[in-house]
């Protein structure tokens, strides 16, 4: 009996009843013998509801309040599976899924000991099971007993009584109800797992079956019956399920086997063997509903059985693979018997001695005979090469060249009549027709030669010397089309070849010197050329190869033949070569290609490319024909090619592509481990100054010189790459910021010490750098490039041949990013079409005109809709020369407003646009606007271009003669913002202008500020007295507009006077 743990309490002390017989014997002797009854009997599907109504029923017996039973899981884990709780007892189901294993340790080891937890009082518990004390009080529960369940020595889990309202002591007797119940639920579960195992293995072998790619048919070899069979099965026999089950063998099977042999002795040894527990592969035929054979590959293995023998049988039905077959049989012996012909012609008496005759008739002989044609002839081109004369003829039954004269007792073809078969004979090797009734090529002869002669299918091949016609070949299909085979038209096409060396040997002499100089071609061909060629003999031994080859590889060919051939190989790939040689016997026919390396004698070896096939000789020996090609060119020049991906071809530095790869991945480093790198970006000082100067071969043998320079001031990890022009980076790895600036200020001075010596010339350089440290922090490779970019143009500047350092919160470095930022702005609002022309009206004061004067403004629209002032983006315009682009697109645009508006341009009496200092220095730009005026639908006197006053004088004489060019063509000068220089009054009188414009710091407040009105007015009279019309700016107030008007200026602009509007409002705006 199961040992017993536990506390027994004095009940009487407790005020329970004492339950030691609270199940009488004879009562659990009836529930325990019902209970085995019912789980003898039970059903798979029915085991859960009769655990459960098991725990009912003892449940009842003992009077408790719960009932579970417990079983192992996964790891090791223990689940509460069934329970059955009395009414207005909670269930505990959910919270025992697992089992807390370590708040109930005590009484899983007790269980695992073996012994039965019987515990009266769980209030009492020994101070071990502190644990289940707790989870108890949590659970209320009052008193259990707990059974362990084993099987095969190991606990699989366990069964109990809980009681919920009060102590209970527990009677041995109960404790026998509860480990023999537990026993009989252990055994049908365990019964039901294996049911479902048994299902499930079914179901998998059902699955198995069905799914297979082949047939398969179960056969009771004791029965000789079919018991069972797949989907596929009844699709191969054509059959239904029906039919097949329980159908004899016999029914499936024809008479004889492919070889011959009787089906049934053949199936009746194959089920003996497979009985005597061989597994079997074999070729088979069977024959299906309809009575057609079936060729298969069948795998019969026995089946373990518990009734009789069985054996299964896997069929894959392999007609197609047996069409294939055939189909290279077929071609393999129609080949074999072309070979044969040609070879018999080639070697014949009539061909080696010029016996035209004889060997004309020996062809078609062998044309017909191979072909199987009805007729087949050979035609010549007489000397006027205008007739086709039959020479020689053979019908299937023996008939010769009379048959052929019949229908035509000339036996002659005009070909003047039938042009067009003759070009098809020239454009073509040779001419292959089907059906000459649906076949356009042989139209030209349908009524005159083919039809009389009943000819459906047409295979002509021309014989050609020296590249002319001068024969042809004819086979014929009577009666019906004919399909040609390439085979077919090659062996005539070989035939034609063999009829054209018979007429090149007719004079024996020139046919010796033509066979000997032919033979010398061969040799040649096959010694000399540039790959090399190795015939192996079946056992894998060289039995020819070429003089290229053993000259390659240190040999003469003597010392090769007779060789292993996987012996010429690398070690490394010797292996290989037997594998790819068998490979080539298994599939004769195909070319199999590798990669392999041949060794030198001496040392070295060769890549080569082997292509390898079996060539089949007349003696039936099959050796492999490997041609080597040499690929070690090849490869260097992959290296080749990726070397140059990489590197810079005028330095051989790196370039900015593989710069910028080693960026990402430095970036990477950076953020993943919080290492320190530092970039360098380096812009040469001079150097456009050398380029111009001495030309661009001198500025490359400076990259040249100076890339060398700069390598030897970077150590073994750094990386020095040339990213375009006189451009360089260098990638500082796992430095600090301080060490990089040490090792970038020795390139600074390394720089700066190096001379560049040309045609006699001493040229000195320097160099601006900008650093940026890489961190955590740093952004993308473009953002670090960016800053490092914008960090050198700060170099260059602060003064050039210096380093500026990047750091957070660089104010001058953001102010000059933000300016760089900006060049791409408006790169693509010039291209996005993203320039807004605004103008503001000028207006006189002195008198009133019909004419209407403005100037044109420009406002950039920003990517979210809102317009962008000019203050914001024309600095970094000017700054990184994208001025004149600018300016280019603001007269062309303008110009294109105007010339679409014929009727405003009569009242326009000037339309003032600005241009910058860049502009008016550039000579391509002067070009450019001189033939785009002169191309204009504008007359040039209504455009005026203005130019700042400290543009005009910072370089007088290119502005004057700017000024010139334009005005010669009629456009009017405004020299704007005047007044703004010490010495205004002196250059205007050398600038050709036609109006002056006073800067607006003179005019906003010149009504209450009398030095600024003496200025203006001393500005207008100075202006007058040289001619010059003059216009104030900044006009904001109605008194400044009076104040102007009484001084005398010509002109106002200003927000008093209008606000800039849209250019396309004008058309509404009128005067």
């Amino acid at each position: 009996m199961t040992n017993t743990v536990g506390n027994p309490v004095p009940m009487a002390a407790e005020g329970s009843e004492c339950d030691s017989s609270d199940a009488g014997d004879e009562s659990a002797l009836r529930l325990i013998a019902e209970l085995s009854s019912r789980f003898i009997s039970v059903s798979p599907g029915e085991v859960e509801g009769a655990i459960r109504q098991a725990l009912a029923d003892i449940a009842a017996l003992a009077r408790v309040d719960r009932a579970y039973v417990i079983q192992s899981g996964e790891e090791g884990a223990y689940y509460c599976t069934h329970e059955w709780c009395a009414e207005g007892v909670p269930s505990r189901r959910d919270k025992l899924r697992p089992v807390p294993a370590r708040r109930l340790s005590w009484i899983r080891g007790e269980l695992d000991a073996g012994r039965v937890v019987n515990v009266a009082d769980t209030r009492t518990m020994a101070p071990a099971a502190s644990g289940e004390k707790e989870l108890y009080r949590e659970y209320q529960v009052a008193a259990v007993l707990i059974a362990p369940l084993f099987l095969d020595g190991q606990r699989i889990g366990s069964v109990g009584f809980d009681m919920i309202h009060a102590p209970r002591r527990w009677g041995t007797d109960l404790e026998l109800l509860l480990t023999l119940t537990g026993q009989m639920m252990l055994g049908v579960l365990q019964r039901q797992q294996k049911d479902e195992s048994l299902l499930a293995s079914q179901q998998r072998y059902r699955d198995l079956v069905e799914n297979s790619v082949e047939s398969i048919i179960v056969l009771d070899a004791d029965r000789n019956r079919i018991i069972d069979i797949n989907d596929n099965t009844t699709r191969l026999f054509g059959a239904d399920r029906d039919t097949l089950m329980n159908a004899a063998p016999e029914w499936v099977l024809p008479p004889e086997q492919a070889d011959g042999s009787d089906s049934l002795e053949q199936a009746r040894d194959i089920i003996r063997r497979c009985l005597s527990g061989e597994r079997l592969v074999f070729d088979w035929v069977y024959r299906n509903a309809r009575g057609e054979s079936i060729p298969c590959e069948v795998r019969a293995v026995p089946l373990p059985a518990s009734e009789g023998r069985r054996i299964r049988l896997a069929i894959l039905d392999v007609s197609e693979r047996k069409r294939v077959e055939q189909e290279q049989l077929d071609y393999l012996r129609r080949t074999r018997e072309q070979h044969f012909h040609l070879g018999r012609v080639a070697t014949s008496r009539a061909l080696a001695e010029g016996d035209l005759e004889a060997l004309y008739q020996d062809v078609c002989d062998a044309v017909c005979t191979v072909l199987g044609v009805h007729r087949a002839s050979l035609w010549m081109l007489d000397d006027k090469r205008t007739i086709l004369q039959c020479e020689a003829g053979s019908e299937r039954g023996g008939a010769r060249r009379a048959v052929v004269a019949a229908a035509d007792p000339s036996g002659e073809l005009d070909l003047v009549r039938n042009a067009a078969y003759l070009d098809e004979l020239r454009n073509a090797r040779a001419l292959a027709i089907e059906d000459v009734e649906q076949d356009s090529r042989a139209s030209g002869m349908l009524d005159s030669y083919l039809r009389p002669r009943g000819i459906r299918g047409l295979l002509d091949a021309s014989v050609r010397v020296s590249g002319e016609v001068a024969g042809v070949i004819c086979a014929e299909a009577i009666g019906a089309s004919r399909q040609w085979r390439v085979d077919e038209i090659n062996f005539v096409s070989a035939m034609a070849d063999q009829v054209a060396q018979a007429l090149i040997n007719h004079d024996r002499a020139a046919a010796l010197d033509a066979l000997r100089e032919s033979e010398q071609r061969y040799r040649a061909l096959y010694d000399d050329n540039p790959s090399m060629f190795f015939t192996i003999d079946e056992s894998g031994f060289v039995a020819s190869v070429n003089r290229f080859a053993a000259e390659s590889l240190g040999y003469r060919v003597e010392e090769l033949v007779g060789l292993p051939f996987d012996v010429l190989h690398h070690q490394e790939r010797r292996g290989e070569v037997d594998h790819h040689l068998h490979a080539c016997h298994r599939a004769p026919g195909e070319v199999h290609r590798w990669d392999s390396h041949l060794e030198v004698r001496g040392g070295g070896t060769i890549s080569v490319r082997v292509s390898a096939r079996t060539q089949p000789q007349a003696d039936d020996r099959v050796p492999v024909l490997a041609v080597c090609e040499d690929t070690s060119e090849a490869r260097e020049l992959a290296e080749e090619l990726s070397y140059q991906a990489r590197h810079d071809a005028l330095t051989g530095l790196y370039n900015r592509r593989e710069y910028e790869t080693n960026l990402k991945a430095v970036l990477d480093d950076a953020r993943d481990e919080g290492s320190e790198h530092v970039i360098c970006y380096l812009d040469l000082d001079q150097f456009k100054v050398i380029n111009d100067t001495c030309g661009h071969l001198a500025g490359d043998e400076l990259l040249r010189q100076l890339s060398a320079v700069l390598q030897e001031q970077l150590g073994d990890r750094d990386m020095l790459a040339r990213l375009g022009g006189d451009e360089f980076g260098i990638l500082l790895r796992h430095r600090s910021a301080e060490a990089a600036y040490t090792i970038a200020d020795g390139v600074r001075q390394a720089v700066s010490e190096f001379q560049f010596t040309w045609d006699g010339r001493a040229f000195g350089l320097g160099v601006s750098i900008g650093l940026v440290p890489i961190a955590q922090t740093a952004g993308t490779m473009h953002d670090v490039m960016s800053v490092a970019d914008t960090a050198c143009y700060a170099a260059k500047d602060q003064g050039r041949n210096r380093i500026h350092v990047y750091r957070q919160g660089d104010e001058e470095l953001e102010r000059r990013h933000g300016e760089m930022q900006w060049v791409s702005g408006i790169r693509e609002a010039l291209t996005a079409d993203r320039l807004r022309l605004y103008c503001q009206p000028i207006v006189p004061l002195q008198k009133a005109e019909q004419r209407r004067h403005y100037e044109l403004l420009l406002r950039m629209e920003g990517t979210d809709g809102q317009l962008i002032q000019p203050g914001a983006f024309l600095p970094a315009a000017e700054r990184f020369n994208l001025i004149p682009t600018v300016d280019r697109w603001v007269i062309d645009n303008a110009l294109n407003w105007l010339e679409g508006r014929p009727g405003h341009l009569e009242q326009l009496g000037s339309c003032a646009i600005n241009l910058s200092g860049l502009s008016v220095g550039d000579e391509d730009f002067l070009d450019w606007l001189l033939a785009r005026m002169r191309s204009a639908r504008v007359e040039p006197h209504r455009i005026c271009f203005e130019i700042t006053e400290t543009a005009a004088i910072r370089n007088l004489s290119v502005a004057t003669e700017f000024m010139t060019s334009l005005r010669g063509l009629g456009c009017r000068f405004a020299l704007d913002d005047f007044g703004s220089g010490l010495s205004s009054f002196a250059y205007l009188k050398n600038l050709p202008v036609d109006a002056v414009k006073i800067d607006g710091m003179f005019v906003r407040d010149l009504d209450t500020n009398a030095i600024n009105h003496a200025v203006v007015r001393s500005i207008n009279d100075i202006g007058h007295v040289m001619g010059k019309s003059t216009v104030a700016e900044f006009v904001e107030t109605e008194s400044v507009r009076r104040a102007l008007t009484e001084i005398g200026v010509d002109y106002a602009q200003g927000f008093g006077i209008a606000r800039p509007m849209p250019l396309d409002a004008m058309d509404a705006a009128g005067n």
